[in-house]
């Protein structure tokens, strides 16, 4: 998710020194970032909020969660609340999307009261605390490596056909992307921060919280970029700092806006459009 004007900023080096990097690729280098903390299937952002909202209609020790995931959930007593552990490798059989990950998070169930319930058939609310995470994932265009994960939310409405999500995720990663369209492989280290403000989830055929109908996603990318010159090395690093904001229509997609450029990402795959 970064930085159009911050890969724009990489000269036109004919003497091998900093290669030129259009600024139209350079939006789209951080919309393909961008996709890879929100897609579910690459243990984004998506992945948490609707776990959060399964809690409460799945039972521990039934068979809730997807295939290629490993979950050990835990119950303390004295605080009312579940602990999450889980560890997925996720590869797409269609594209070489690969991703490893794993996520341990904290929720606890609410009734209508408000008061914490262990019971998450009897949950109106869900508050959901991501406690930490490792991961790498790969694309046709893009490899990337987690280096923090961290988040806080609110689910409301949690046994209805929609639920309501409301909290603030923070996440930093290094990711390389690969030379396309002329412009050559560039390095990303990057921090972002998201607030979801009443985004609304929708259950799916099968009854599980997956489809983004609603709310907006607002928040911000900083870190720097650097390109590699013509001996291979990265070289020529830039700061960058630009504002995000995704919001839903009721698809599978999310419109993500970064700076002037937008485009539809997968909430599912996290794939971009027009560019994977």
């Amino acid at each position: 998710m970064l930085a159009l004007a911050a890969l724009a900023l990489f000269g036109g080096g004919c003497d091998g020194g900093e290669p030129e990097v259009v600024a139209e690729v350079a939006a789209d280098d951080a919309l393909l970032v961008f996709g890879t903390a929100l897609g579910a299937d690459l243990g984004g952002v998506f992945d948490v909020v609707t776990v959060g909202a399964d809690a409460a209609y799945f039972r521990t020790g039934e068979a809730s969660d997807e295939a290629g995931c490993t979950v050990v959930r835990g119950y303390e007593a004295a605080t009312v609340t579940w602990t999450r552990e889980v560890d997925c490798v996720r590869v797409s059989e269609s594209s070489p999307r690969r991703a490893v990950y794993g996520r341990t998070q904290r929720f606890q169930c609410l009734d209508d009261a408000g008061a914490p319930r262990p019971e998450y058939t009897l949950a109106s609310s869900v508050d959901l605390t991501l406690v930490e995470g490792y991961g790498t994932s790969r694309t046709s265009l893009l490899s990337h490596g987690l280096d923090e994960v961290a988040g806080r939310f609110r689910l409301d409405d949690v046994r209805l056909t929609v639920a309501t999500v409301n909290g603030d995720y923070s996440r930093s990663a290094a990711d390389t992307l690969t030379a396309i369209a002329g412009n050559p492989r560039r390095a990303l280290r990057y921090g972002l921060t998201l607030t979801f403000d009443d985004v609304t989830i929708a259950r799916n055929e099968l009854g599980r919280h997956t489809r983004f109908t609603g709310g907006r996603i607002s928040g911000s990318v900083s870190g720097t970029v650097l390109a590699a010159g013509r001996d291979g090395r990265f070289t020529g690093s830039r700061t960058f700092s630009h504002p995000v904001v995704v919001t839903f229509d009721g698809s599978d997609w999310g419109t993500a806006q970064i700076g002037s450029t937008t485009r539809r990402i997968d909430t599912q795959t996290g794939r971009v459009e027009g560019l994977e």
